[in-house]
């Protein structure tokens, strides 16, 4: 009961939806609210990109750009805007373009979460 409340609160509060991949036991999860499906990227240098999630138990070490399955590009240069939440500028075109991409959070502990599949044109 207490695991559901709190998945509810934290969809609430954030914005994540229950499709959001959830990753360890549950006490120790990364929910990745955004990007969603419905996203779409730009390889446009001067794009700042918007990443969010919930529920990191250690410290944020890592942020991954990966395609069905595979890391296709480690996200450097990210500015904090607040706890749970960074956004990026900077080319994508490392990455490729088109749709399955997803954003991997990886905190200390080697705990993750991946975002919604969305696209990068």
């Amino acid at each position: 009961m207490r695991v559901l409340f709190i998945l509810s609160a934290l969809a609430l509060l954030t914005g994540c939806t229950e499709k959001q991949e959830l990753t360890g036991p549950w006490e120790m999860w990364v929910l990745v609210c955004s990007p969603v499906s419905e996203d779409v990227w730009c390889t446009a240098v001067e794009k700042d990109h918007m990443v969010s999630w919930a529920a990191v138990p250690g410290e944020t070490v890592r942020c991954d750009l990966v395609r069905h399955g595979e890391v296709v590009m480690e996200i450097f240069d990210w500015r904090s805007r607040e706890p749970g939440t960074f956004s990026f500028r900077g080319s994508l075109s490392e990455a490729g373009t088109g749709d399955g991409f997803q954003v991997m959070i990886m905190d200390n502990q080697g705990f993750y979460g991946v975002s919604e599949e969305f696209s990068i044109r």
